[in-house]
């Protein structure tokens, strides 16, 4: 079929589950029948009215037993009250559950009487049906998911939640949810792709929804997987890239200098040494569990340093580095129309002469800095910093932040790169930096 025709269909099922609708049974066999799941509705106990929805697909069998609401008016809606939900695998596997790793809770049951619509459950279910329609007999889609928590929870030594906020996914470093989807934009040939998908969610040390991340890392670490070699989830033996339309930021305007507005002679200068910058990322997929887990972590320590830095360019001002000569010729005209004092014992005023101005001075005028008395007199109208210049330049790399500046303290390093250092242990890095700013008056 044409892709228009697929294109179409899509976009009519996408205008569908955008209201999933309010928790009924006929909603329920609405969502299964978009999925391509079969439904049975039939009577467990007909003395207590007890009844089950049973949804199934090639794998998954899900029991959803349930009582009709006894009111008139909840009747007449449809309503329904849940008494329980199961999951069970035709292929015997006792490994995959939809349980929370941290609150024990059935996510499924919380899907269905935590909410007050189906959109949850929708959510659930996609994952649900994708890992039934794409688990083959060399392949189990079920088992792999666990064994990806699994490999992540011993990376990260505990900083893993499996099927988080009643969903089937992990979340990695507090920051990443990550499952698995079939993703259409990359199949070629016909071969059906199953890839990682990575998407951010909004948490207190994060600068924004989406994070930011150097385009170059996403390009090189950007890896999809055919279904044949799921394998590679572990293994990242895959090299097709996926590109995205991205949103491109800019942290620093280019050749602009920003001067502090707590104190006016500290000036800063940033520098980004991207050759094809940052961007925004909201999600993302791929392939390659080890190299996806190794950048989310760069990811993270990106972000920790970057939202320092904005927090305190917002406490700088763009200034025009050209401003202060901007009234040069006049500050000159009047330093040539001024007076111009040459002392003597006998002579204390000449006139002015714009061909060769001349000034002398003796020993008692230079005792008390005369000169530059005068000096100070003529140019009246620009101001001097109560205290010495100081500067600060932040410079921006792929895996090294640089802060430099006759500030002593705020010489700082940040290597991104270095897969040793810890999380925690950056955090604390970037904390100290943030606290020598504070103390420095910038903050």
């Amino acid at each position: 079929m044409s892709d228009s025709f697929h294109n179409s269909v899509n976009q009519i099922i996408h205008l569908l589950k955008r209201s999933p609708g309010s928790i009924t049974i006929a909603n329920i066999q609405r969502l299964a029948n978009i999925y391509k799941l079969e439904s049975f509705p039939e009577v467990i106990n007909a003395a207590t009215n007890l009844k089950r929805l049973s949804i199934a697909g090639k794998i998954l069998v899900m029991d959803i037993d349930y009582y009709d609401a006894h009111d008139e008016a909840g009747a007449k809606q449809g309503r329904i009250t849940i008494e329980d939900v199961k999951l069970i695998l035709a292929n015997d596997n006792n490994e995959f559950g939809c349980v929370n790793s941290v609150t024990g809770d059935n996510i499924l049951i919380n899907c269905l009487t935590k909410y007050s619509n189906l959109s949850k459950f929708d959510n659930v279910l996609t994952q649900l049906s994708t890992l039934d329609n794409y688990t083959q007999d060399s392949m189990d889609l079920f088992g792999e998911y666990v064994k990806i928590y699994q490999v992540l929870k011993e990376k990260n030594q505990g900083d893993v939640i499996l099927n988080y906020d009643d969903e089937l996914c992990i979340l990695v470093l507090g920051k990443f949810k990550i499952s698995l989807i079939h993703d259409e934009e990359t199949t070629f040939n016909g071969a059906t792709e199953i890839a990682l998908h990575i998407q951010t969610i909004n948490t207190v040390n994060v600068i924004d929804k989406d994070l930011l991340v150097p385009v170059d890392e996403l390009h090189s670490n950007f890896f999809n997987l055919h279904i044949n070699e799921i394998e590679g989830l572990l293994q990242g033996d895959r090299n097709r890239t996926h590109t995205s339309e991205l949103q491109m930021v800019k942290l620093f305007t280019t050749n602009e200098t920003y001067r502090s507005k707590k104190r006016s002679e500290i000036t800063l200068q940033g520098f980004e040494l991207f050759p094809r910058g940052v961007a925004k990322l909201p999600t993302f997929n791929s392939s390659d569990l080890t190299r996806t887990y190794a950048l989310l972590y760069k990811i993270c320590k990106f972000n920790l340093i970057v939202k320092v830095i904005k927090d305190t360019i917002d406490q700088f001002e763009s200034v025009d580095k050209f401003e202060e000569l901007e009234n040069e010729d006049l500050i000159f005209e009047q330093f040539l129309s001024a007076p111009t004092t040459t002392t003597t014992k006998d002579q204390s005023m000449t006139k002015p002469n714009n061909e060769d101005i001349e000034m002398t001075i003796n020993e008692e005028d230079s005792a008390n800095n005369s000169l530059f008395n005068d000096l100070n007199d003529v140019n009246s109208n620009t101001t001097t910093p109560s205290s010495e210049p100081k500067f600060i330049s932040v410079t921006l790399c792929q895996n090294i932040v640089e802060i430099k500046s006759d500030i002593s303290s705020l010489n700082q390093k940040f290597d991104i790169g270095n897969e040793n250092e810890s999380i925690e242990e950056f955090t604390g890095n970037v904390m100290v930096l943030r606290e020598i700013i504070v103390s420095e008056g910038i903050l």
